[in-house]
């Protein structure tokens, strides 16, 4: 009889022990996921502040090699050197600016990959010289670096703007 009690006890012991860790891992784990949240969010927020500063070589410095980039009315793009291309062009534009805002962020369990949905405000000068201001919306999807930081894999954009309409051509 003491044997059992004594083995009964010592497993209670263990299934409490066992709860305790992993309720303990899971809020570890919770933690570590909004950290990683909380990071994507501010790489988000850095590469828009980069985009706004038009610094072109730390711009592009945010993709990885063979990152896709998608903007409306053109065909996708891939690789640095094509998304460099594409970003010098921008900044070319009379009046052009840029920048956005995250909305969204999340990570995948693993902490590895990551996507940002957000909205943005672009502005560049018309044929008539007066400013267009066009609001969009953006998806960006992250990968992290072996060294921790986040760099953007696919990012694409779009306009909130309505197509134009034969009446528009008159």
């Amino acid at each position: 009889m003491k044997l059992m009690k004594f083995t009964l006890l010592a497993m209670l012991a263990i299934l409490a022990t066992m709860a305790m860790v992993w309720a303990d891992s899971n809020g570890a784990d919770a933690d570590a996921k909004a950290a990683d949240i909380e990071s994507l969010r501010q790489a988000d927020i850095a590469l828009s502040a980069t985009a706004e500063a038009q610094e072109l070589d730390k711009l592009v410095a945010y993709f990885l090699d063979d990152a896709l980039f998608m903007a409306p009315n053109a065909p996708a793009l891939k690789g640095k050197a094509a998304i460099r291309e594409v970003l010098s062009h921008f900044f070319e534009i009379p009046g052009f600016s840029i920048k956005w805002q995250p909305t969204y962020v999340e990570i995948s369990s693993s902490g590895d990959l990551g996507y940002t949905i957000g909205t943005n405000v672009m502005t560049f000068d018309g044929p008539d010289g007066k400013p267009i201001v066009d609001n969009g919306k953006y998806t960006t999807i992250w990968k992290k670096d072996a060294d921790g930081t986040w760099k953007v894999a696919v990012d694409m954009f779009n306009t909130n703007m309505p197509l134009p309409t034969a009446e528009d051509e008159d």
